[in-house]
């Protein structure tokens, strides 16, 4: 009787003891970025997402709010086929990092910053075209060189580097700085002018 009451006793603590949690993990979906690096993504890009607007504000005469809209984790295939063709890429390097910086606007957004940075209302254009050479070495001196010099800064309290744009491309399908099974960092930022509202995708 005794060694009947042990074992039920020593069956109802083990009972009692919690039992670990078990986690699904997609293998195909690795996720490399702990909670605590997404957070501290978060806080450096709503900084980026400060001094960019202020400066873009002051370039194109009127109210520019950027805020970060969502940071995700995804492999570079599936960023890819997110892209619509014709899109604004840049595609820049960190040095002294390895890897790539991608940046990528739709081509209303862009040519809406193009007119106001000629002097413009801010109009779209009303149907998508790839932008002219003209358009986009604008934007590069009026827009994307300050938007380094903020991605810089931004980050300036992790590591000291240096944003170099190397080439801008219209087709996503150009782009083979990595394999498409690669998981990468997106964040979009909404860019808002005027009534006009559209995402700024930012690919580490």
């Amino acid at each position: 009787e005794i060694d009947e009451l042990i074992k039920q006793a020593a069956g109802e603590v083990q009972a009692d003891e919690p039992q670990p949690e078990v986690v699904t993990y997609d293998f195909k979906r690795p996720h490399r970025f702990s909670k605590d690096r997404v957070r501290a993504l978060q806080r450096i890009h709503e900084q980026f997402a400060r001094e960019l607007s202020g400066m873009v504000s002051a370039k194109v005469r009127a109210r520019v709010d950027l805020t970060v809209a969502s940071i995700e984790q995804l492999t570079f295939g599936e960023f890819i086929r997110s892209v619509p063709n014709p899109s604004v890429i840049i595609l820049c390097t960190m040095q002294p990092l390895e890897g790539s910086l991608i940046m990528q606007l739709n081509p209303d957004i862009s040519f809406l910053l193009y007119d106001r940075l000629c002097g413009g209302p801010g109009l779209s254009l009303g149907r998508t075209r790839e932008l002219t050479d003209i358009e986009l070495a604008v934007l590069r001196t009026q827009f994307f060189e300050p938007m380094a010099i903020s991605f810089e800064n931004a980050w300036s309290e992790i590591i000291d580097m240096r944003v170099i744009l190397e080439s801008i491309e219209s087709n996503p399908q150009f782009l083979q700085v990595m394999t498409e099974r690669e998981t990468v960092v997106l964040i979009s930022l909404e860019l808002g002018i005027g009534k006009t509202r559209d995402l700024i995708n930012i690919l580490t």
